[in-house]
């Protein structure tokens, strides 16, 4: 078993700093194991208060562990907004890998083309056990020469470890390289290959030195394992939908996920997929023709698919979606944004449903759903599912069928970014609860900055004005 339990964030965007914990029952008296039991956290808040910086702090998560580079797009996505090139963000993980804790944390710097990683560490909590570091490094500027070299720790532990097959200079060598693409060291190919490689060779010695071994037993091996676990669930288990895959919906694109990423798919037109990933689309249908007609009744996706090749000669095939209700069909882009971001995000929500090693994070979940529906879904999930699931939310019909555990707050303190309402007992409403702490504006809670609706009276009859061409 593996699965998120903690996310901490540090100078994330508008966060100075946050923490949640991701909520897990110890069983659902159902028979099932502590194991195979769902975790749903649901975040709400008001605008602007740092929901959506958790689902792509998530997303960060996810590239880091598989080695790719935060470039580009994925750059600014954790820069603090006081901040330009040379500001820092850090991003902490927990992460229960069966009877262990994994605990990674990795400090970013923003700069021109992307986001630097300058700090990463790996620790281990053995159930019945103290955190261990296995690994603490970070990149250091020489004063006085300007060069960034890498310093490593536990000391001992690596320096017993570099000193064999001129491993301190390859890894050197792959600092400055992961440094300079923007990537992680610790999840790279080329970190974990030179140390596997190390590991056999020391573990083919019949005799080694009592300091070299404890590196190896408790520092090394631990390492490498728990390295290998987390880029496999990051790479298998670990599935992002942001809020620009989803406005994608309102322009006639559907998110589609094959070979691990994201992808979008034109449903205005019959558009060429390629026919490595002609079988993931026909399994999309037939995963929707499953739970769409239980949802809203009588709804059925058809997929029409033509042999055809692209530009380059590859073959592949055209494919134009449908929505046939009623004995009626009608191309799928005329469907209401509703549907057709249910199907976007259904096939993810049957892994997360069936899947104990998945963790499913969706930002703005309720997005042209309807609501009751919404808390429906939900429920069965928190209620039978066996994987994870991340989301953030404005509807607050869901804090009425979820567990007060399952649902965090952002708040309006940039200090404080995320609470859990306490002392919640049986019979009382969260949706109400909510709604009063924010009414009230308490400054115990401070979920939210009070809008005078008086002030937004003015402010739109000024606005009027302006339009008009008669402000005074």
């Amino acid at each position: 078993m593996i699965r998120l339990t903690r996310i901490e964030l540090d100078g994330v965007k508008n966060i100075r700093h946050g923490a949640i914990d991701l909520y897990k029952p110890d069983r659902n008296g159902d028979g099932r194991t502590a194991d195979e039991v769902s975790s749903v956290t649901g975040i709400y808040g008001q605008n602007g208060s740092g929901k959506t910086s958790v689902i792509e702090a998530i997303q960060v998560l996810r590239l880091l562990m598989v080695g790719e580079g935060l470039k580009g797009e994925r750059a600014g996505i954790l820069v603090n907004r006081a901040g330009g090139a040379g500001s820092y963000a850090s991003l902490h993980a927990e992460i229960q890998v069966d009877d262990t804790l994994a605990v990674y944390t990795v400090v970013l710097e923003a700069c021109g083309t992307g986001l630097h990683v300058v700090r990463e560490t790996l620790a281990v909590r053995p159930d019945g056990d103290r955190r261990r570091i296995l690994v603490d490094y970070r990149m250091a500027r020489d004063e006085e020469t300007g060069l960034l070299t890498p310093t490593v720790s536990p000391t001992g532990a690596w320096n017993s470890l570099t000193a064999l097959q001129h491993a301190d200079d390859l890894l050197r060598q792959e600092a400055a390289l992961a440094y300079s693409q923007n990537r992680s060291l610790l999840f790279s190919k080329e970190f974990s290959t030179q140390f596997t490689r190390i590991s056999g060779r020391l573990h083919a010695q019949d005799a080694l030195p009592a300091a070299r071994r404890t590196a190896l037993d408790r520092t090394l091996d631990p390492l490498l394992d728990v390295i290998r676990r987390l880029a496999r669930f990051a790479d298998n288990g670990i599935r992002v939908v942001t809020t620009r895959q989803g406005a994608s919906v309102c322009f006639g694109y559907t998110p589609f996920i094959h070979g691990g990423r994201f992808d979008i798919l034109d449903i205005g037109r019959p558009c060429f997929v390629p026919a490595a990933i002609r079988r993931e689309i026909e399994q999309m249908v037939e995963q929707a023709n499953l739970v769409l007609p239980v949802v809203i009744p009588g709804l059925k996706l058809e997929c029409e698919m033509k042999e055809d090749v692209d530009e380059a000669g590859e073959a592949g095939a055209r494919v134009f979606l449908y929505s046939s209700r009623g004995g009626v069909r009608i191309p799928f882009w005329a469907e209401s944004e509703g549907i057709r971001r249910i199907v976007g995000i259904l096939s993810l929500l049957v892994r997360m449903f069936n899947e104990t090693d998945t963790c499913i994070a969706i930002d703005e979940i309720d997005s042209g759903i309807f609501e009751v529906l919404l808390g429906d879904i939900l429920r069965v999930l928190a209620q039978r599912g066996r994987g994870q699931l991340v989301f953030t939310a404005h509807n607050l019909r869901v804090l009425e069928v979820l567990d007060h555990k399952s649902i965090v707050f952002s708040t309006a303190d940039p200090d404080n970014r995320f609470v859990q309402f306490a002392n919640v007992r049986a019979g009382n409403n969260l949706r109400d609860m909510y709604i009063r702490s924010v009414s009230l504006d308490a400054e115990n809670t401070r979920l939210a900055q009070k809008v005078k609706t008086a002030h937004v009276a003015v402010a739109l009859s000024r606005a009027g004005r302006v339009a008009g061409g008669r402000d005074e």
